[in-house]
């Protein structure tokens, strides 16, 4: 029945979209060969992602991951985002699903670009339900949000209603030089009870082809302050050598031994350091992408190899074809 009634909403947002003023449909898929102490053959990504603009300053933005199953009472589990944006001057207001607004580079990074990660990226939900509004500050962007708690479980109806208040302050990528992506969170992790969490990310564009980047994120048991004893941090550096090859060098550092926080279990103390190297057949065209990834944990060595695509199936604008 589900399935049914998700197929039924699926029919009717594309005749909607139909109706749209630009629509962008696009795929990604991702797979390869894991190499670690069980080798095999992996398929983690298959995702439809939906662009499209109903209106003069009214968007509407869909990802389903069909990787991901529908558990539960939940038929939007497997959809990372479906919301409405709507833009006015330097304003933009949003409700949906949406990423939850975390800062730093690591976070901000789509699932499908990221090999290995903080133990807190693995482990937060970065997808909620919530409503934001933007404020454009030059070439900046200052967000606030309010939205369902990553801490928030389908246990209680308690449980299920747990709040985070959200601000985050970012610059635009691309622009060179020093790039911020810093917020303050607060996400309430049992009825009345909440952790301050803060995110410091900064990206460096050194030249068009040497980019590094420094996280750090800082979390409080709820009703406590405190800044290094659960924490995680992270350092990433791009080197782009020729317009068809990226190599990448990453290190992260989670800590934890301050309270049971289910994003780094207490008594975490884990170090991951890795090299990869990304390769693009079709040169200026990014569609299509080959990558190779070592990394070293406590948990041992891994090596991934593989392909990811993400062709745009469709790119119209009727807009401008009707001017």
């Amino acid at each position: 029945m589900k399935r049914l009634m998700l197929s039924l909403v699926s029919m009717a947002l594309f005749l909607n979209l139909a109706q749209a003023q630009n629509l962008t449909l696009a795929f990604e898929t991702r797979g390869g060969i894991m190499f670690d102490d069980n080798p095999h053959f992996y398929a983690d990504y298959l995702n439809l992602c939906v662009d499209a603009g109903l209106a003069p300053g009214l968007k509407f933005v869909w990802r389903q991951r069909f990787t991901k199953p529908l558990t539960g009472s939940q038929p939007l589990n497997a959809t990372d985002m479906v919301y409405l944006d709507y833009k006015v001057g330097d304003w933009t207001f949003s409700a949906g699903k949406q990423v939850l607004q975390c800062g730093g580079f690591e976070y901000d990074a789509a699932p499908i670009d990221i090999h290995f990660s903080t133990e807190f990226y693995s482990h937060i939900e970065c997808y909620q339900l919530g409503v934001s509004v933007a404020r454009q500050l030059g070439d900046y962007e200052l967000v606030g949000q309010f939205c369902r708690s990553p801490y928030a479980s389908m246990e209680s109806a308690q449980n299920n209603a747990l709040k985070a208040f959200n601000l985050l302050f970012r610059g635009p990528y691309g622009s060179g030089g020093w790039i911020p992506l810093y917020s303050a969170n607060l996400f309430e992790v049992t009825p009345g009870k909440y952790s301050f969490q803060f995110s410091l990310g900064n990206r460096f564009e050194i030249t068009r082809s040497l980019a590094f980047e420094l996280d750090f994120i800082g979390r409080s048991a709820p009703g406590s302050l405190s800044l290094f004893r659960d924490m995680s941090a992270i350092a990433y550096v791009s080197i782009i050598p020729v317009e068809w090859c990226e190599i990448m060098v990453k290190g992260t550092f989670d800590r934890n031994d301050l309270w049971d926080n289910p994003m780094v279990e207490r008594g975490c103390s884990n170090f991951k350091v890795g090299l990869g190297a990304y390769f693009f057949p079709l040169k200026e065209n990014k569609t299509v992408r080959l990558h190779c990834y070592y990394w070293h944990s406590s948990e041992g060595n891994f090596v991934q190899t593989g392909i990811t695509w993400k062709p745009k199936l469709l790119n119209l604008d009727f807009a401008r074809k009707n001017n």
